[in-house]
């Protein structure tokens, strides 16, 4: 029996978390279910979630298997390299996935194909299939691997949403996240295995035209829902699982269809009505409206997470966001007057950005905090201020590799922090190392303020050195 290790990817070490999930990397759990659920294939699948295993800890199990699937991103392609290095050295057959591979699959094959046997792009569950039955990798859709030298690419064959359930989540999965998280942080849960995660959809509206965000780096370019009754009766599985408090539904863009929303707040009223478990959700601000507010509260939603970016219209419109400020304050409004908690979320170093329109979104958030305490009693629980990162395939991204063709063309091994600095060099005319560590340090300064408005802190795009900076 092949034995197969599906690994998300342990962050680099310095780059900064603060908290941990506590539910399994959906894309992973998605290929498991196919393969074995679905197809039936005689394999035994462990998934290692790198938020509780360390790199060395994951190295020491390698031996044990005969494939290494992982799911990486810039943040944490570093440590992919060295499982990877491990694997090749232990035998292993290795695989690379999700979107931050799927963005820079020719370059990470054109220097790493000693390492790695090939690359799945997009969609995981048909490819995952065919390398489990051995298929020749010049037959299986999506998959792109060097031959004679050269990179060979296969067409992508998107699955079914509807094929895609969460039909079974094994405990022995789950024991990963019964035990102290690795890493220190004021967001570690109090009770074991807290929540469980859920996908309502792939994909984002806001991907359907050249206009998509300006930091997003998603590989996916279309928007696929469950239908209702599949989806509630996936909600219906997780909901009946031990300990579960709330369901965490990571989808961008929940909010976009009414009509589906409210077929599945009726199922959902029909079938899981007096359920305790909370649901958490992802929206945009001009999507909430008056309208969809009944189906929320159907529904149990606690909090809507929304990325508001900035508190300068001037920004927005820079960034092509569809959003407003009166739409981001309308929507905050709107939600906790329903009794809905908001998760505010801002990026900082939007072009654009001063210290006038830093101001201006610490304004903002500080308005959201106080529209928090009027309607809930008590602060949001978190309002997010996350430093950009500059993702493969962002038009962020494409405009760095436009001003430094010489450092970013051809290129896998990205660093954080490099390219930030070598953004705020090109966007904002930053003569040298000094100016850009002074406009560093401004957003570390804005981002504290912001972050320390919510109950708790996340600081994502932040290296380990912006957070001494910041305390």
């Amino acid at each position: 029996m092949m034995r197969v290790a599906l690994v998300y990817a342990p962050i680099d070490d310095d780059y900064y978390t603060d908290g941990v999930n506590d539910s399994l990397p959906l894309g992973l759990l998605a290929l498991y279910n196919h393969a074995v659920r679905t197809e039936q294939l005689d394999v035994d699948v462990d998934i290692f979630d790198g938020e509780y295993w360390s790199v060395e800890e994951i190295s020491a199990r390698l031996p044990e298997y005969d494939m290494l699937c992982v799911q990486s991103m810039m943040a944490s392609y570093r440590n992919t390299l060295v499982l990877l290095e491990r694997a090749k050295q232990a035998g292993l057959f290795t695989v690379l996935g999700g979107h931050h591979a799927t963005q820079l699959f020719r370059e990470i094959l054109t220097h790493r194909h000693h390492v790695l046997d090939c690359v799945v792009r997009g969609d995981g569950e048909y490819a995952f299939a065919d390398l489990l039955r051995r298929r020749p990798l010049g037959e299986i859709p999506g998959v792109a691997h060097v031959e004679g030298g050269q990179v060979r690419v296969n067409p992508v064959r998107p699955f079914p949403i509807n094929d895609n359930l969460l039909t079974d989540v094994e405990d022995r999965f789950l024991e990963q996240y019964r035990r102290p998280p690795v890493r220190a942080t004021r967001l570690e849960r109090l009770h074991p295995l807290t929540s469980v995660r859920a996908f309502s959809h792939k994909g984002c509206s806001n991907r359907f035209n050249s206009q998509y965000c300006f930091f997003c780096g998603r590989a996916d370019k279309d928007v696929r829902f469950k239908s209702p009754e599949n989806y509630v009766g996936e909600l219906e599985r997780l909901f009946a699982m031990p300990g579960v408090r709330y369901v965490f539904e990571i989808g961008d863009d929940f909010l976009q269809d009414h009509g589906w929303l409210a077929a599945v707040a009726g199922r959902y009223e029909e079938r899981l009505t007096g359920s305790p478990v909370q649901l958490k959700i992802f929206a945009r601000a001009n999507r909430v409206v008056p309208e969809v507010l009944p189906h929320l509260r159907r529904m149990n939603v606690t909090e809507v997470a929304i990325g508001f970016e900035s508190g300068s219209d001037d920004v927005l419109k820079r960034i092509s966001k569809r959003s407003t400020t009166a739409d981001n304050m309308n929507a905050a409004r709107l939600l906790f007057d329903s009794g809905i908690d908001t998760v505010a979320s801002y990026v900082l170093g939007l072009p654009g950005e001063t210290d006038e329109t830093l101001e201006q979104t610490y304004d903002q958030a500080s308005r959201i905090r106080d529209l928090a305490l009027r309607h809930l009693g008590r602060p949001p629980q978190e309002i997010i201020a996350n430093i950009i990162e500059v993702n493969p395939g962002a038009p962020a991204f494409t405009r760095l590799r436009r001003a430094f063709p010489n450092r970013y063309a051809g290129r896998d091994d990205l660093d954080v922090k490099q390219t930030q600095d070598d953004y705020f060099r090109c966007v904002f005319e930053l003569a040298g190392d000094q100016e850009v560590a002074c406009f560093r340090r401004r957003l570390v300064s804005a981002g504290s303020r912001i972050n320390a408005l919510g109950t708790y802190s996340y600081r994502a795009g932040w290296t380990k050195e912006d957070v001494v900076d910041a305390r």
